[in-house]
């Protein structure tokens, strides 16, 4: 049987942790390998969580929030519609999107974003691209 996928960890630096944890920004933004087609089966869906993990020094789990939308978006596109919800700045978004204008990135609108009191030690070996949380990994990350 399949481990049980709950959402995904993607490390951020501490400043765009910060965003969305205490400037209630909502939308989310990262470039991936890949653009899903219609014909991928993706992992992460509405309704999983994005686990927030500060990378640099603290290596922890700060925060969750619940994945309520994904879409595929361009960072002009996330820009004009998002102006005012999205992490980071604009000039934030265009820096990180320079010599990539036209590829789309994933676009997570988050809801119920809850800091934890009691961050979560993360010792796993964590990439740029992030990884998938499964159920019994973070029950025992709880522990």
């Amino acid at each position: 049987m399949e481990p049980t996928v709950i959402g995904i960890i993607y490390p951020l630096p501490g400043n765009l942790v910060k965003e969305i944890l205490h400037k209630n920004k909502s939308i989310f933004y990262k470039y991936l390998g890949r653009v899903p087609t219609k014909k991928t089966k993706e992992r992460l869906t509405e309704g999983m969580y994005l686990f927030i993990y500060e990378s640099g020094g603290s290596k922890k789990i700060v925060g969750i929030a619940e994945i309520e939308k994904i879409t595929y978006e361009t960072a002009d596109e996330i820009i004009s519609r998002y102006p005012n919800t999205m992490m980071g700045t604009k000039s934030h978004l265009k820096k990180y999107s320079k010599n990539r204008e036209e590829k789309k990135l994933q676009v997570l609108k988050l809801n119920n974003v809850e800091i934890l009191k009691n961050p979560i030690i993360f010792n796993q070996h964590m990439s740029v691209s992030g990884r998938y949380m499964f159920a019994d990994c973070y029950n025992s990350l709880k522990k």
